[in-house]
C-alpha cells in the first residue's frame, strides 16, 4: 500500500473503549444466525462467472476482507504514526542493530511478533464483525531459511552486502535451494491462519506484499533494499515464479484460500509490458500445476493501471480478478477518468468489470475519516463489489482508520521497548476504534445513540429515590436519597445494540430473566445483563431486559424487578452523568494465558512436597534479608529452597527469592544500603550470585515501607539497579507493596519491575481484606500509572485479628463460603473467585500470602482461584500424554550411541557407548504441553539453533521447552521452542536443534534408564545405513579441511573384504551429495564441483558403517 504517514486526522468523535470477549461472541453468534453472505456457509472453491464471484453452487460471494498489515511485513507508519525516520522493515531491524541488539535478538523478537500480532482470538474477532474474508500480506523473506535470511539481515546492517545477498540468491535458485522446506515460516503462519479462518469460514487472499527485489520505488510496502530491482534483475522475477509456485503446489486443493493476489502494488514500473510478462509467466506457471484457484490481477500506479494488462492479453484468462486500490478520491459512482484501464474509480471499475466480462476487487481501501469511509463501503456495496479494508491493527495513542490501535510505546523509540510492544500488540490488549468500526465491519450494530456508552450515571426512580445495586449483596432497591458509591453504574457497549450497567463493584445488573428480583453481581455480561436503552418522550429513559420486559423500581417498596410488559411510571427513570468524565469499559487486562498466581512459601511454614503446583505460575520464597551494607544474611532452611526450586521447575513453575518482608518494621538494613552507591552495588552482585547459585528465576522485593524524600528516591536507584542486573539475564525483578497510599514508591519504579504485588489486606480490623478494598487497592496504583498486566492483586490466606490460617479457621467450623467467623474476617471462596475475576479484569494476577495456610480438597482457596483461571481460558495444558513425565530416560541415535550431557562442560553428542550418569535425562513437565530434560540439575537447551545444543542452564526458559513427539516407528523427536528439531547428527558432530523436518538423525529410540535399549529405529534417511549397523573400528580422512575441488584420501582401519565400501557424502541439509563405490581399503575421494562447506561423509563397508566430518574451503 502507498505510504500513509503523513495522513493524521483528529478530533473526530470517539469511543476509547476495549470490546469485552461476550459482545465480540455476541457479535459473531449474531452473523451466524443473519447468515448474510454465502462466504458464511461451508466454504467451497471460488471461481469466476463472468463478472461475478461465485462459490461450488453458483452463489455470488461478495467477499468484505481485512488486510492484516503489519503482522508478517511492517511499515513504519504502522508501526509509530508520522515516523520520519524511514519506514522500511529492514530500516526498523537496523535501529535494533545499531542499539546493540544481537542477530539472534533480533530474530527472537520478530519471531514474537508473529507469534503475538495475530492469533485465534483476532481472527474470531474479525469473523464477529461480520468480515467473510482476510487478506494476507506476505513477505518473500519468511519463505527462506533462517539461514538464508541472515544473509540478507546482512544488507540492513550494511548495504554493502546487497550485491553478495544478489548472489546468494541466484546460487540458491540455480541449486535448488529455495522455498524447498515444508516449515518455512511463511508455510507455518499460512497454515496457521487457514486453520483459524477454516474454524470461522472464512475465505483468504495469499498477497505476496513484498515480493523478491521489490515490485516498485515506494520501499515500504515491499522492505526494498534496492527499488524496482523485480523488473530490473531477471533473477528476481525467476524467483517470484519459483515461490508461487511452491505456494500452489502446496495449497491448490484448498478451498478455503480465495484467491493468490499475485504481487501486490506495482508502483512506478517504467513499462506495463514488464508487469504482464511477468503474470503471464506467474499465471502458465500455476496452471500447469493444475491449481485452478482465482488469480489476481494488480496493475501498475500501486494497482490501479492496466494499460496493456486487459484480460485479452493473456494467453490463459480463465479465473482472474482485477484488483484497484481505493485512498483519498471521490465515492461518487457516475465520476469516471478517462483512461478506462484506471480503475480505483468507482465508475470505471464498474466499466471495466463489463466491457472484458471479469469480476473487480478493490484489495485496500481505507487510512481516512469515518465518514468517507462509511460512504466507500456503501458505495462498493451498492454496485456489489467486494472490499478489503486496510488495515486491522497499527500502533496509535488514539482512534485511528484501523479497527483496533495498539498502545504505546514504540519500537522506534528503543530497544529498551521491546518487551512492552510485544506484550502491547496481544488482542487482549489491543483497543478498539470503535468508530471505525461502526462506519466499516458488515456485522457491526452501532451503539444506541442516545446511551452514554462509557459514562457513569445515577439512577432515579418515579420516588425520587435513586437505585443502588446494594454492592451486589443482595437485589437491588431504589431506595436511596443520595449518590453514594453503590448508585453509580458505568454504562456499557454491550454489542448488538444493546448497553449493560456496571456497578462499583466491577459486576453486572442482571434482570434475572424477570424470574426473580434484580442483582448485581455478574462477572460478566450474558443475555440477562443486556438490556435496549429507550428514551421517552419526557426525556426520562427506561430498560428493556432480553426477556422482552421492563425493569420496575417498584417504587422502593420492593426489591427491583425486570417483568413488567409495559411502561408508567414506575418503569420510567431520569438519569444523569456522576462526572463529566468518561470511564471506559475494559477487556480483560491480560491474556488468560498470562495470568499469573503467585504464593509466597516461607521458610519457616509449609511443605514443598504439599505445593499444588499445577495451579501455580510463580512461587515466592520468603525470606532472605539484608544487611547494612549490601551483605546476605544466611538463608533460612537452604535445602528446603533447594528442594522447592527443583520441585517447582520440574513442574513448569518459576521460583523467585523475597527479600526484606514485614521483619517486625525494621527496614534499616534497606534504609542504609540503599543510600550508599557502594553497598548498593555490593547488595546487587550478592543478588547475582544468590540467583545463581539456587537456580531461581528472579528476585522479589519486600521493602513495603520506604520513607517519604530521600528513602523513596533510594529506593528507585535500587531497583534501577536491579532491574538491569536481572533483566540482563533473563531473571525477574518484582516488589511488594502496600495496599493503597503507598506514595514512597515512586511511579519511576514501574518500568523497572515485571510486575508488583499490591498487599491487599492488613487494612483494619477483621474488615482486612474486604472486596473492596481489593478494589481500592488496583484503583489506586492503576491510577497512578502502573500498567493493568503488573498489578498483582495480593489475597490473604489468613485471618484478623486472630491471625488463625484459614485452614485453622475451616477446621474450627468457619463457613469456606463466607468472610466472619467468631468475629475473624477472612476471605472465604465466593470473596476469593471475586477477587480472582475481579484481578483478571483489573490487574494481571493474583498473589498469595501464603500457601501453607490454605484448606485442602473442595475446601481450597488455591483450588477456588484455579477453578476462575480455567473458567477464563487460562491454565497449562497437559503435558504430552505420551511423555514420560517424571521418569529418568536415556535417548539412542540411529548411530546406535547414546546422547550425552557431557555434564555440562561442552556440547552435547550422540556418541556415548553406554547408558551412564551423563547420560541419563530426568523428563519434566515444562508446562504448556511441553517437556524439558534435565541431567544432574541442569536443563537441556536448544541454544534456539543458533549454535551446538547444551545441558548448562539452572532453569526452564523458552530455550529448554521442547514438543515430545511421538513418531509412527515409536521412535521419538523433540522440537524446540524455535519450531525446529533436535538432530542428532549421526554422532559425527555436537548435536544441534536447527532441522526443518523429521528424518533418521531427528529420530531417537529412548528407554527409562536401566531398562534395555529397544532398536526399533529405522536409518533409511541415511543412504547405506542399515538398522543393525553398529560403529566399530574408524577411519581416517586426510587431507581435512581440503580445498575446493580438491581430493581427499579415506583409510578403513578394519577393511572388510568380502562387501564394497559404500561413500556417501551429505551436506547439513542431508542432501546427498556425491556418491562412491570401490572394492578397496584405502580410496581417494574427488569432490568435484562441491560448494565450500561442511559435510559428513558416511561409509558403509559389510556390517560396519563409519562417519566423519570434512570441511571443504
Amino acid at each position: 500500500m502507498k505510504d500513509r504517514s503523513t495522513i493524521r486526522f483528529r478530533g473526530r468523535p470517539r469511543h476509547a473503549c476495549y470490546l469485552s470477549p461476550f459482545y465480540r461472541i455476541s457479535l459473531l453468534l449474531l452473523m451466524l444466525c443473519m447468515g448474510l453472505l454465502p462466504a458464511r456457509a461451508q466454504l467451497s472453491r471460488l471461481r469466476a462467472d463472468g463478472q461475478r464471484i461465485v462459490n461450488a453452487s453458483n452463489q455470488e460471494v461478495i467477499l468484505k476482507a481485512v488486510g492484516l498489515g503489519g503482522w508478517l511485513l511492517q511499515e513504519g507508519y504502522m508501526i509509530k504514526p508520522s515516523f520520519s525516520g524511514g519506514g522500511t522493515q529492514w530500516s526498523i531491524k537496523k535501529r535494533l542493530y545499531d542499539q546493540g541488539q544481537s542477530d539472534a535478538a533480533v530474530e527472537a523478537f520478530y519471531q514474537s511478533w508473529r507469534d503475538n500480532f495475530i492469533t485465534k482470538a483476532d481472527i474470531d474477532y474479525l469473523a464477529s464483525l461480520g468480515f467473510n474474508c482476510i487478506r494476507l500480506p506476505m513477505h518473500y523473506e519468511l519463505f527462506l531459511t533462517s539461514a538464508q535470511r541472515a544473509v540478507r539481515n546482512s544488507v540492513a546492517r550494511n548495504s554493502g552486502n546487497y550485491n553478495n545477498y544478489v548472489n546468494s540468491l541466484t546460487s540458491w535458485y540455480n541449486s535448488n535451494q529455495l522455498f524447498n522446506d515444508a516449515n518455512l515460516e511463511g508455510f507455518r503462519t499460512i497454515d496457521s491462519l487457514l486453520r483459524w479462518t477454516g474454524a470461522n469460514n472464512m475465505y483468504v487472499v495469499l498477497d505476496l506484499h513484498a515480493a523478491p527485489g521489490a515490485q516498485g520505488t515506494d520501499a515500504n510496502i515491499s522492505d526494498a533494499l534496492a527499488g524496482n530491482d523485480l523488473w530490473n534483475r531477471s533473477i528476481y522475477q525467476d524467483i517470484t515464479v519459483r515461490l508461487w509456485q511452491r505456494l500452489a503446489s502446496r495449497y491448490m486443493n484448498h478451498s478455503g484460500i480465495a484467491f493468490y493476489d499475485l504481487v501486490n502494488e506495482p508502483n512506478n514500473v517504467p513499462d506495463n509490458r514488464w508487469i504482464h510478462d511477468l503474470y503471464e509467466r506467474l499465471i502458465n506457471t500455476i496452471r500447469g500445476l493444475g491449481d485452478t484457484h482465482l488469480l489476481m490481477i494488480e496493475g501498475n500506479g500501486w494497482g490501479n493501471n492496466y494499460d496493456y494488462m486487459e484480460p485479452f492479453t493473456f494467453s490463459n484468462r480463465s479465473n482472474l480478478v482485477y484488483n484497484a486500490h481505493r485512498y483519498w478520491i471521490t465515492n461518487s459512482t457516475t465520476q469516471t477518468d478517462p483512461n478506462p484501464n484506471q480503475i480505483n474509480l468507482i465508475a470505471n471499475m464498474v466499466n471495466f468489470r463489463s466491457t472484458h466480462n471479469v469480476p473487480v476487487w478493490v484489495g485496500e481501501t481505507g487510512e481516512n475519516n469515518n465518514a468517507w469511509l462509511s460512504e466507500n463501503i456503501q458505495a462498493l456495496n451498492s454496485k456489489g463489489i467486494g472490499w478489503c479494508h486496510w488495515t486491522y491493527k497499527r500502533f496509535d495513542s488514539q482512534e485511528n482508520a484501523a479497527l483496533m490501535r495498539i498502545n504505546p510505546p514504540y519500537l522506534m523509540d528503543g530497544a529498551a521497548n521491546m518487551a512492552a510492544v510485544l506484550n502491547n500488540i496481544r488482542f487482549a490488549n489491543c483497543v478498539a476504534n470503535n468508530g471505525t468500526i461502526a462506519a466499516v465491519a458488515p456485522g457491526s450494530t452501532p451503539p444506541p445513540a442516545n446511551a452514554p456508552i462509557g459514562k457513569t450515571i445515577w439512577l432515579q426512580g418515579f420516588n425520587n429515590q435513586y437505585v443502588s445495586s446494594e454492592n451486589g449483596e443482595q437485589p437491588m432497591n431504589c431506595n436511596r436519597a443520595s449518590v453514594q458509591g453503590w448508585e453509580q453504574f458505568v454504562v456499557v457497549d454491550a454489542g448488538g445494540g444493546k448497553i449493560a450497567l456496571r456497578g462499583n463493584n466491577g459486576l453486572y445488573v442482571s434482570s434475572e430473566n424477570g424470574e426473580q428480583p434484580m442483582n448485581c453481581n455478574r462477572p460478566s455480561i450474558q443475555d440477562w445483563e443486556k438490556f435496549d436503552w429507550i428514551v421517552n418522550a419526557d426525556g426520562k429513559i427506561s430498560l428493556k431486559g432480553n426477556n422482552g420486559m421492563y425493569v420496575c423500581s417498584e417504587n422502593g417498596e420492593q426489591p427491583m424487578n425486570c417483568n413488567r410488559p409495559s411502561i408508567s411510571g414506575w418503569e420510567a427513570f431520569a438519569w444523569g452523568e456522576v462526572s463529566a468524565a468518561a470511564t471506559s469499559e475494559v477487556a480483560p487486562a491480560i491474556a488468560a494465558e498470562d495470568f499469573k498466581v503467585i504464593g509466597y512459601m516461607p521458610s519457616w511454614s509449609g511443605s514443598v512436597n504439599a505445593v499444588q503446583y499445577s495451579k501455580l505460575t510463580h512461587i515466592n520464597y520468603a525470606f532472605l534479608l539484608p544487611t547494612a551494607t549490601g551483605g546476605l544474611q544466611s538463608i533460612d532452611n537452604p535445602s528446603k529452597l533447594q528442594s522447592l526450586v527443583s520441585t517447582a521447575h520440574a513442574n513448569g513453575v518459576k521460583v523467585l527469592i523475597s527479600v526484606g518482608g514485614w521483619n517486625d518494621g525494621n527496614d534499616s538494613g534497606f534504609e542504609s544500603l540503599a543510600a550508599n552507591s557502594t553497598y548498593r552495588n555490593n547488595f546487587v552482585n550478592n543478588m547475582i550470585n544468590f540467583v545463581n547459585q539456587y537456580g531461581l528465576d528472579g528476585v522479589d522485593i519486600d521493602w513495603e515501607y520506604p520513607d517519604a524524600g530521600a528513602s523513596a528516591n533510594n529506593y528507585v536507584a535500587l531497583m534501577r539497579q536491579l532491574s538491569s542486573a536481572m533483566h540482563s539475564r533473563g531473571k525477574l525483578l518484582t516488589a511488594a507493596v502496600i495496599g493503597a497510599n503507598g506514595g514512597s514508591i515512586l511511579s519511576s519504579v514501574f518500568p523497572l519491575v515485571d510486575y508488583l504485588m499490591l498487599m491487599a489486606y492488613d487494612q483494619n480490623n477483621f474488615q482486612h481484606s474486604t472486596y473492596n478494598y481489593a478494589v481500592q487497592s488496583l484503583n489506586y496504583w492503576r491510577g497512578r500509572g502502573l500498567p493493568a498486566e503488573k498489578a498483582i492483586l495480593g489475597a490473604p490466606f489468613y485471618g484478623r485479628p486472630t491471625w488463625e490460617s484459614y485452614a485453622q479457621l475451616v477446621n474450627r467450623g468457619a463457613n469456606p463460603y463466607a468472610d466472619v467467623f467468631d468475629n475473624v474476617g477472612y476471605n472465604g471462596i465466593t470473596t476469593i473467585k471475586r477477587k480472582t475475576n475481579l484481578a483478571f479484569d483489573q490487574g494481571g494476577g493474583i498473589m498469595i500470602w501464603e500457601l501453607s495456610q490454605d484448606a485442602t480438597g473442595a475446601n481450597s482457596l488455591l483450588s477456588a482461584i484455579h477453578e476462575v483461571v480455567l473458567e477464563r481460558g487460562g491454565g497449562n495444558p497437559p503435558p504430552p500424554g505420551d511423555a514420560p513425565i517424571g521418569q529418568t530416560i536415556w535417548l539412542q541415535g540411529n548411530n546406535g550411541q547414546y546422547v550425552s550431557s557431557k555434564n555440562g562442560e561442552g556440547p552435547m553428542w550422540c556418541n556415548a557407548t553406554l547408558v551412564q550418569g551423563w547420560n541419563q535425562f530426568l523428563v519434566v513437565d515444562a508446562g504448556s504441553g511441553k517437556i524439558a530434560l534435565r541431567n544432574l540439575d541442569k536443563y537441556v537447551s536448544s541454544e534456539n539453533g543458533e549454535q551446538p545444543m547444551n545441558c548448562n542452564r539452572p532453569s526452564i526458559q523458552d530455550w529448554e521447552k521442547f514438543d515430545w513427539i511421538v513418531n509412527a516407528d515409536g521412535s521419538i523427536s523433540l522440537r524446540g521452542n524455535n519450531g525446529l528439531y533436535v538432530s542428532s547428527e549421526n554422532g559425527a558432530a555436537a548435536m544441534t536443534c536447527n532441522r526443518t523436518a523429521i528424518q533418521g538423525w531427528e529420530q531417537f529410540n529412548y528407554g527409562v534408564a536401566g531398562a534395555a535399549a529397544r532398536t526399533t529405529l529405522a536409518a533409511a534417511a541415511v543412504p547405506g545405513k542399515k538398522a543393525d549397523c553398529t560403529a566399530s573400528g574408524n577411519i581416517l580422512v586426510y587431507p581435512n579441511p581440503l580445498v575446493q575441488g580438491g581430493t581427499f584420501t579415506l583409510r578403513l582401519d578394519k577393511y572388510d573384504a568380502s562387501a564394497p565400501v559404500l561413500v556417501v557424502i551429505v551436506d547439513i541439509n542431508k542432501r546427498v551429495v556425491a556418491c562412491h563405490k570401490a572394492n578397496a581399503g584405502v580410496l581417494t575421494i574427488p569432490t568435484g564441483n562441491i560448494a565450500s562447506g561442511f559435510y559428513i561423509v558416511t561409509v558403509t563397508n559389510g556390517r560396519h558403517t563409519y562417519t566423519k566430518k570434512i570441511v571443504i574451503q
